[in-house]
């Protein structure tokens, strides 16, 4: 099953940085992520991740958002999210 970045957007209120049809089939962590994945940032320990995550999309805070180099979902609280 496959969703788009708008539709996660929509359900979970987060503010969408990218294109919202671009679509998404699983999650996994940053450092495992592909082109078809959603991954999160909650715990500052792993942001050096970031840089180099091939994900689709990261679930992230505003304080993390100038060092994502994907589209993102920013969220108050992306653990959550």
């Amino acid at each position: 099953m496959s969703v788009s970045l708008g539709e996660l957007a929509v359900r979970f209120g987060c503010e969408l940085r990218g294109d919202p049809d671009r679509r998404v089939e699983h999650v996994a962590t940053l450092a495992n992520a592909d082109e078809r994945s959603l991954a999160f940032l909650a715990n500052p320990r792993y942001r050096q991740q970031l840089a180099a995550t091939r994900a689709a999309a990261v679930v992230l805070g505003g304080a993390s958002a100038a060092e994502c180099p994907t589209a993102m979902l920013l969220s108050e609280n992306p653990y959550a999210t």
